[in-house]
């Protein structure tokens, strides 16, 4: 069966769909929501797009969310911004949920990578952040996404939609391994 996961932010929806059976990469890929404007017509595209490989890949259910940052982290995220996350996860869950009539599933990001065997260490400690050090670790060589070719800024740096394809990822496989148990 085929898992849909998604990474939602109100700029960029990563989006990655595992097939459960052998865990392999079906698609992977994002819809950037940077030219749109206000939640609703964000929300609306991302449930075009959501139908759209939903029948384009054939997933059964249920969709996986990860679920917004739900705590203050000073110089990261405003109260402000958190709250508009979540009214957005919200708004697109539900959408899926009443308009595909797909049950969606939250997981909160740490136990998507535990799940999926992902340990990882404070931005302090490494100066990476957690969607940075997910990528590296997905995507070095030998590892689960190393055969995926995701695009590089001018500089040779990953772009920053590839974060949350390689999160979208994460999320799904651990809805996938969610089947097998």
């Amino acid at each position: 069966m085929r898992v849909l996961g998604l990474d939602i932010s109100t700029t960029t929806v990563g989006w990655a769909i595992v097939e459960s059976d052998d865990m392999s990469l079906v698609a992977l890929g994002h819809w950037s929501l940077k030219k749109l404007y206000g939640l609703p017509p964000k929300a609306d595209h991302v449930l075009e797009q959501v139908a759209h490989v939903i029948n384009l890949h054939g997933v059964k259910g249920p969709v996986w969310v990860e679920e917004p940052v739900m705590r203050f982290t000073p110089g990261m995220s405003s109260a402000q911004t958190i709250s508009l996350l979540i009214g957005f996860n919200a708004m697109v869950s539900y959408g899926i949920h009443l308009s595909l009539n797909f049950d969606v599933k939250h997981v909160p990001p740490q136990e998507a990578r535990k799940n999926c065997g992902l340990t990882l260490q404070s931005k302090k400690k490494t100066g990476l952040s957690q969607k940075e050090q997910v990528y590296n670790k997905l995507t070095a060589p030998g590892d689960l996404l190393s055969g995926v070719s995701f695009p590089l800024t001018k500089t040779g740096k990953p772009k920053p939609e590839n974060y949350d394809e390689t999160d979208a990822y994460v999320v799904a496989r651990h809805g996938a391994l969610s089947r097998r148990a």
